[in-house]
């Protein structure tokens, strides 16, 4: 495969993640970044792919501590995602992604209301509940809590343990996060004994 193809990028893309994975991060970048220009050249705007390199990329700078950067190219597939007319998948996948740089930036006024709107749209999405909009909910809630807002935290911390028992049974590894969760919110308002009976 030569020049600016998307199956050269698609083969880019899998050597970047592997030498991720091995730890050896500046060929990783290169391989991600030429990835991503050859989809940027050579797919429409919005295009999947596209998201899906931008956002390998985006998690080795995170890996790398490069959270300014990391935020920028969250930002860029959420703008993507909106100027096409990404589906709501998609959307609450950037939303998401954009939320949680900016909460590692410690900037939770901006990250709020991500969150808030990708658990709307899950919420329209799924409007009897999913895994997804659990997850949703349950960043909202972490979001908030990291806010110091812990009443606010409590409801959507509940609200997401109620759905995961209902999805995943009484015995999961994610209703036991969430009830972890719950228990350091209840810990933070000196709720001892609520914390204990979690």
């Amino acid at each position: 495969i030569v020049g600016d193809h998307p199956d050269l990028a698609e083969s880019l893309q899998t050597l970047g993640a592997m030498l991720r994975d091995q730890g050896r991060f500046v060929e990783a970048e290169t391989s991600l970044r030429e990835a991503l220009a050859i989809a940027t050249a050579s797919l429409p705007v919005g295009h999947p792919d596209t998201g899906r390199y931008r956002t390998a990329l985006a998690i080795l700078m995170s890996q790398t501590g490069r959270i300014e950067e990391s935020l920028e190219l969250h930002r860029a597939s959420l703008d993507d995602d909106l100027r096409s007319g990404a589906d709501a998948e998609s959307l609450i996948t950037s939303y998401n992604n954009t939320a949680f740089a900016l909460m590692k930036l410690d900037r939770l006024e901006e990250a709020e209301p991500m969150f808030r709107r990708a658990d709307q749209l899950s919420a329209e999405r799924d409007p009897d509940g999913s895994p997804q909009r659990a997850m949703c909910l349950n960043n909202l809630a972490r979001c908030l809590s990291a806010m110091e807002r812990y009443e606010d935290a409590i409801a959507a911390f509940e609200e997401a343990l109620e759905m995961r028992k209902e999805i995943f049974g009484e015995v999961s590894d994610t209703v036991a996060n969430t009830l972890s969760s719950l228990a350091n919110v209840y810990g933070a308002l000196e709720d001892l004994e609520r914390a204990e009976e979690l």
